[in-house]
C-alpha cells in the first residue's frame, strides 16, 4: 500500500510540474472566490463575494491560510486548489481500499477519476468544484470506516469533513440525507451497534448545517447571488412548479419535468462516456457470458428503458442536442480538434450498448455489491446528489464532477473480485490521463495569455468595463463588481432590488472601446492559439 501511495504522490507531483508555470488568471467564476480570500486576507473579516451562490466558507479560509504563508495571488490559490485535489485523490485511494480493492485495482480507479478532463480543468482554477468533491471524498472514507467498525470516532470525523464540503458547496447536504436514511433503517432493523455512531455523525454534520443557516440569516451574510439564484429562481422557479396547483398549470409542470429529465440524461451521458474505460478491465474470456444470457429478460427491459429514454430526450430536445458533449471542456482541444466530438459520439454509443447489459451483469455478480447497511447510506446519498444537481438553477456540464466519484465507487465495489487485465487497464488509463493533462495545460496557457493581455490594457489606462475580454465577464467583474454592487445596495438600502442584467451590476457602464479575443488556426492535427486586440 505504501508503494501505491508513493506512486500516486509522485504522479500528482508530476502532473503539477507538467502544467507549470502557474499563471495570474481567472477562469469562469473563480474571480469571486478569489475576491473572498483577498478580502479576508486584507481585512480579517469573512465576507463572501456578492457574486457567489456557493457557501464558499471552507474554501475562503483554506485560501486565506495559503495566502498568509505564500502571499496572496491567483498562483497561490491555484496551488492551494491542486493540493486539495491531492488530498481528495489520496483519500479516494483509501476509500477504494476500504471497500476491498487490491492496491493495483485501487490505483486504476484513481487514474480513471483523474482522467476525467473536468477534474484537472477545474483544479487549475479556484472554483469550488474540486474543494467540495475532495472534502466529500474524505467524508466518505471516514463514514465507510465508521460503518465497518461501528466507530463513533470515524462517524464524527466523517460528519465534520462532510460539513466542510457543505460549507464549500451546499449540495453536500445530500450526505446528511444518506446518513438519516441509514439511521432510520438501522433503527428499524435493530442494528444497535450502528445507531449511536450514526447519531453522532449526523449530529455533527447537522449541527454545522444549522449553524450555517443561522449565520446566513444574520447581518449581510447572504449574498446577492444567493438571494436571487437560490431563493428566487431555484426554489421559487423549479420546486414550486413540480406539481400543478393554483398558480401552476399542468403544462408548466410538464415543462419543468421535461427540463429535469433532459438534464438527467445530459449528466448520465457524461457518466457513461467517462466510465466506458471501466469495461476495458474485463478479461472477456473469464466473464460468464452464458449466465448473463440467461438473464435476457433483464437485458431487454434495460434496453427499453435506456434506449427509450434517449429516444424521448432527442425528440423533446431536437434543437442543439449534444448527447452530453461537454463543449466547455473540449472547445480548445490542442490536437486533432476535429476528432474529439466524433470520438465522443462513438464512446457514447458504445457506452449505451454496454450499459444495457449492466443490470444483467450486476445480477450475475451481485455478491460484490455493497451490503446493508452501508448501501442504504451510499445509494440515497448518490440519488440526492443527482437530484440537487438536476434541480440546480444553473445547468453546467462540470456539475458532473460531484457525481463522478460516487459512480466510480459503485463500479469499483462491483468489480473488486472480477478478472481484470491490469496491464491493459493501466495503459489505457495512462493514455486518457496524459490527454487530460495536455488538455488542461493548453486551456490554462490560453486563458493565462488572454488574462495577461487584458491586464496590460488596464495598466495602460483602459477601464475594465471598456474592454471586451474574449466575450467573458470575469475580467471586468474582478475589477468592478464588488464596488459596483455595493453602490447599488447603498442606493436601494437593501439587496432586494430587481435583478438587472448587464453592466448595471458593475461600477460604471461604459462603451466598450477595445476587444481582446483568442483566435485559432487549425491544421489537420494541431490547433494554434493567437491573442488578437481590436479597437472598436
Amino acid at each position: 500500500m505504501k508503494k501505491s501511495v508513493v506512486f500516486l504522490a509522485i504522479l500528482l507531483g508530476g502532473i503539477f510540474l507538467t502544467i507549470l508555470p502557474l499563471r495570474e488568471q481567472a477562469f469562469r467564476d473563480d474571480f469571486a472566490y478569489v475576491w473572498s480570500v483577498k478580502n479576508l486576507t486584507e481585512t480579517g473579516r469573512l465576507k463572501i463575494s456578492e457574486w457567489s451562490s456557493a457557501a464558499d466558507i471552507t474554501q475562503t479560509y483554506w485560501g486565506t491560510g495559503w495566502s498568509r504563508v505564500f502571499g496572496f495571488s491567483f498562483r497561490t490559490l491555484h496551488a492551494a486548489n491542486f493540493f486539495m485535489l491531492a488530498v481528495g485523490i489520496l483519500a479516494y485511494f483509501g476509500l477504494l481500499k476500504e471497500v476491498g480493492l487490491t492496491n493495483r485495482r485501487a490505483v486504476i480507479f484513481v487514474l480513471l477519476l483523474l482522467a476525467n478532463p473536468w477534474i484537472l480543468n477545474f483544479t487549475m482554477s479556484y472554483m469550488t468544484d474540486i474543494q467540495a468533491m475532495s472534502w466529500a471524498i474524505v467524508a466518505l472514507l471516514f463514514f465507510v470506516q465508521g460503518f465497518k467498525k461501528a466507530s463513533i470516532k470515524s462517524m464524527v470525523a466523517g460528519g465534520f469533513a462532510a460539513g466542510l464540503s457543505f460549507l464549500t458547496r451546499q449540495i453536500a447536504i445530500s450526505i446528511l440525507i444518506g446518513l438519516i436514511v441509514a439511521l432510520i433503517v438501522s433503527h428499524l432493523k435493530k442494528q444497535k451497534k450502528l445507531i449511536f455512531p450514526l447519531i453522532f455523525g449526523a449530529s455533527v454534520f447537522g449541527g454545522i448545517v444549522i449553524l450555517y443557516l443561522l449565520w446566513l440569516q444574520t447581518g449581510d451574510h447572504k449574498t446577492v447571488g444567493q438571494y436571487f439564484f437560490v431563493d428566487k429562481m431555484s426554489f421559487g422557479g423549479i420546486y414550486a412548479k413540480l406539481f400543478p396547483g393554483s398558480q401552476t398549470s399542468i403544462s408548466e409542470s410538464f415543462q419543468i419535468w421535461q427540463l429535469l429529465f433532459h438534464r438527467f440524461m445530459f449528466y448520465l451521458s457524461q457518466i457513461i462516456v467517462f466510465t466506458l474505460p471501466v469495461w476495458t478491465f474485463f478479461n472477456v474470456r473469464k466473464v460468464d457470458v452464458l449466465a448473463i444470457l440467461e438473464r435476457w429478460r433483464v437485458t431487454i427491459v434495460s434496453a427499453l428503458i435506456l434506449g427509450g429514454s434517449y429516444v424521448i430526450d432527442v425528440q423533446l430536445n431536437r434543437k442543439g442536442y449534444s448527447g452530453g458533449y461537454p463543449l466547455a471542456a473540449f472547445e480548445i482541444v490542442p490536437i486533432w480538434p476535429w476528432f474529439w466530438p466524433h470520438l465522443w459520439k462513438f464512446f457514447l454509443f458504445g457506452g449505451i450498448i454496454l450499459w444495457i447489459f449492466l443490470p444483467a451483469i450486476v445480477s450475475v455478480f451481485k455478491r460484490s455489491m455493497p451490503k446493508f447497511p452501508l448501501a442504504l447510506f451510499l445509494v440515497p446519498t448518490t440519488l440526492a446528489y443527482i437530484w440537487f444537481t438536476i434541480t440546480n438553477v444553473w445547468h453546467w456540464p462540470q456539475f458532473s464532477i460531484q457525481l463522478y466519484p460516487f459512480v466510480l465507487l459503485f463500479f469499483a465495489w462491483w468489480m473488486k473480485n472480477k478478472m481484470v487485465s491490469f496491464r491493459r487497464s493501466f495503459i489505457i488509463m495512462t493514455i486518457l490521463l496524459a490527454y487530460s493533462v495536455w488538455l488542461t495545460k493548453f486551456r490554462y496557457y490560453v486563458t493565462g495569455e488572454l488574462w495577461a493581455a487584458c491586464e496590460q490594457l488596464v495598466r495602460e489606462g483602459y477601464r475594465p468595463s471598456e474592454i471586451e475580454c474574449n466575450g467573458q465577464y470575469s475580467h471586468k467583474a474582478w475589477h468592478e463588481f464588488e464596488k459596483g454592487i455595493a453602490k447599488r445596495i447603498e442606493r436601494a438600502g437593501t439587496k432586494n432590488f430587481a435583478n438587472d442584467k448587464g453592466d448595471v451590476w458593475f461600477d460604471e457602464a461604459q462603451r466598450r472601446k477595445i476587444r481582446v479575443k483568442v483566435t485559432y488556426s487549425d491544421s489537420f492535427w494541431r490547433r494554434v492559439p493567437k491573442i488578437v486586440i481590436e479597437k472598436l
